[in-house]
C-alpha cells in the first residue's frame, strides 16, 4: 500500500503495510468517500471557473458543495486549490507534481523511499507564512491532525515559507464549518520533518501492531501477520 499524506497518522500507528515487500491492493471506495471525492471535484471545479454541469455529480455532492463555496467566498482567494506535491522527508524539500505528465488525483507518478506524496485541497500563500485547509465530509473521527502537518511540511517548503496555519473545513450539506487555525512555527515545522523522517526510515523493518487502526488497513484481509488465519489447533485450543 502506497504512503500518502492522508494515510501517515496510520503509518506512525503500524507501518508494515507500507513496507516495499508487502504487497497490498487498496480496498474499494465507500459510499461515504465517493460522496466526498465528488464534493471536491465539484470546489476544484468551480474554483477553477470550470462547469460543473458534464461532471453529473450527485445531489448531495452538490449540496455539500454550494455549502464549501459560500464559505470560501468569506476567505481571501486561495492560491491553489486541489494541488499535488510531494514532501521528502530525507532533503526537508518538496516538489510539484507535473500534472500534464501524471493527470488524475492519485496519481503522482514515481516517489523515492524518503517521498510522501500529498494533496492539497486549498493552500494559500500568505507572504510570510503558508495556510493549508483540509477538505473533510465524512466523520470528524475519521479526520487525523498527521494529514495537516504533512500538508504543511509539503507547503511551506515548496512556497519557502517559515511558518504554516493548518485546519480542517467540514462541508454538510446544510452548512459549512471551519476549524480554529493553528499555527505551526519554524521550530514545529523542523520537529515534524525529523519525525517524518523516523517513520519514513522504519518503513523497510517495520513489524507490525495490532489496533483500532487495524479496521482501516487493507492488509487485514490480505495476508497481515498479525491477522493471519488462525490454525487448525489453534482454533481448537481456542475454542475446544
Amino acid at each position: 500500500m502506497r504512503l500518502t499524506g492522508s494515510r501517515y497518522h496510520l503509518a506512525i500507528l503500524c507501518a508494515y503495510p507500507f513496507r516495499p515487500d508487502v504487497d497490498v491492493r487498496d480496498t474499494t471506495q465507500s459510499e461515504a468517500a465517493a460522496l466526498g471525492s465528488e464534493a471536491h471535484l465539484y470546489v476544484e471545479t468551480v474554483c477553477k471557473g470550470g462547469d460543473v454541469g458534464p461532471l453529473f455529480l450527485s445531489e448531495n455532492a452538490t449540496r455539500i458543495g454550494k455549502q464549501v463555496m459560500g464559505w470560501l467566498a468569506t476567505q481571501p482567494k486561495p492560491t491553489a486549490v486541489e494541488i499535488k506535491l510531494v514532501y521528502d522527508a530525507a532533503t526537508d524539500t518538496a516538489r510539484m507534481v507535473d500534472e500534464a505528465k501524471y493527470p488524475g488525483a492519485r496519481n503522482y507518478g514515481p516517489t523515492t523511499a524518503s517521498e510522501i506524496p500529498v494533496t492539497l485541497d486549498m493552500v494559500w500563500d500568505l507572504g510570510s507564512s503558508v495556510r493549508c485547509r483540509d477538505l473533510k465530509t465524512g466523520k470528524k473521527d475519521y479526520a487525523h491532525r498527521e494529514q495537516l502537518v504533512i500538508q504543511a511540511l509539503a507547503a511551506s517548503r515548496y512556497y519557502g515559507r517559515q511558518t504554516a496555519e493548518i485546519g480542517f473545513v467540514w462541508g454538510r450539506l446544510t452548512k459549512c464549518e471551519a476549524d480554529p487555525i493553528e499555527t505551526l512555527e519554524a521550530d514545529d515545522l523542523i520537529a515534524a520533518g525529523w519525525e517524518v523522517a523516523a517513520t519514513m526510515t522504519g518503513i523497510p523493518n517495520a513489524t507490525t501492531a495490532t489496533g483500532s487502526h487495524c479496521y482501516f488497513c487493507p492488509a487485514r484481509k490480505q495476508g497481515c501477520p498479525a491477522h493471519a488465519e488462525p490454525t487448525e489447533q489453534e482454533r481448537t485450543e481456542a475454542y475446544g
